[in-house]
């Protein structure tokens, strides 16, 4: 056990983040062209700042379908930017953001995929931002 005392000039006021993980599945289109993606929940809503946001591909998403990146839709003009760049696993089956949050906002984001032909497809799901929560 320590007997380290706190510094009371720096006091360690900061949360633990909070982690939000979001399920994904692509399936084959019932059209036969494209791609059906679905991801679980939906929409999240972040309440904590600097949160983590992992989007994981998951069964049954073909083994071929990889993560590549994000782009958001632009944000107003007194918003300042809240999504950090993109982390991606080495195997492209997850795509990790931290969310500052410092703004109530619903922000639409676009996950991008490519699948084993190379061919490139986009999902849209929303993250919410309260930071009054």
């Amino acid at each position: 056990m320590s007997n380290r005392q706190p510094d009371p000039t720096f006091p360690d006021l900061t949360p633990s983040p909070v982690f939000h993980h979001v399920q994904v599945v692509v399936a084959k289109s019932q059209s036969g062209s494209g791609y059906d993606v679905a991801t679980y929940p939906h929409r999240i809503t972040v309440t904590r700042r600097n949160a983590v946001i992992a989007y994981q591909l998951v069964h049954p998403t073909p083994a071929d379908i990889r993560l590549t990146g994000f782009t958001e839709a632009p944000l107003p003009p007194d918003v300042p930017r809240q999504l950090s760049a993109p982390a991606i696993s080495p195997d492209h089956r997850v795509l990790t953001l931290i969310d500052l949050n410092t703004k109530a906002i619903t922000m639409d984001i676009h996950l991008q995929f490519i699948d084993g032909d190379k061919v490139p497809f986009e999902h849209d799901p929303q993250i919410g931002n309260d930071p009054e929560s």
